[in-house]
């Protein structure tokens, strides 16, 4: 009984923490639309993070702490890299 009354309590506050993070999602979307700077700065925090990490990973595999196949999550990291400092890069900001 203790078990499916943890379960209950755990499922309802894991819940509560996805309704809470979508929301914060949504309101932090809404506010990227009205100011292009935000946006592009954004665009560009993530890009870096995936460009440090491919980064990382070059480092892990050259070390021989990685195997060379996971330099295949490299090639990923590293698109999204590009992809993201792209768009960031086309962003239009009004003076």
């Amino acid at each position: 009984m203790q078990t499916l009354a943890l379960a209950i309590i755990v499922v309802g506050i894991v819940t509560a923490a996805l309704i809470w993070g979508s929301l914060h999602i949504i309101h932090e979307a809404e506010k990227m639309q009205l100011d292009p700077r935000k946006l592009r700065r954004n665009f560009l925090t993530l890009g870096i993070i995936y460009a440090i990490s491919s980064g990382w990973g070059i480092i892990q595999v050259a070390s021989g702490d990685l195997p060379a196949a996971s330099l295949i999550g490299v090639v990923v990291a590293a698109s999204l890299a590009w992809f993201l400092i792209k768009q960031a890069s086309g962003v239009k900001i009004r003076q």
